[in-house]
């Protein structure tokens, strides 16, 4: 029963963004211990399934600006959200197990 709630809780996060425009990141994929979606350099949604310190993930443009961001950080195991601020590129997450960041540039 848990497990379907966790389910649960990832469609709604997922469904709270533009998902349908969402492309995969392969920037931000390795495929067994985290994931990535993008639309561009405007929204990412990105999954990390284990602890993963000193690990970062890549997101915002490549030209030195420092955009904004919108970051919400969801803990998918226990379906609740950790943290939620703004942050401008190259701010440095603590990836931990069953995560969920959603970062929407302002």
């Amino acid at each position: 029963m848990k497990n379907s709630t966790r389910l649960k809780y990832m469609k709604q996060i997922i469904e709270s963004c533009s998902y349908q425009q969402l492309e995969r990141d392969l920037r931000n994929t390795e495929g067994h211990h985290y994931f990535g979606l993008h639309r561009g350099i405007d929204e990412y949604l990105l999954f990390c399934r284990y602890d993963m310190p000193g690990m970062n993930f890549w997101y915002g443009p490549f030209d030195g600006k420092e955009p904004e961001y919108e970051a919400i950080v969801y803990e998918v195991w226990n379906r609740e959200v950790l943290e939620k601020k703004t942050i401008k590129k190259g701010y440095l997450f603590q990836l931990r197990e069953w995560t969920v960041i959603h970062l929407k540039k302002i």
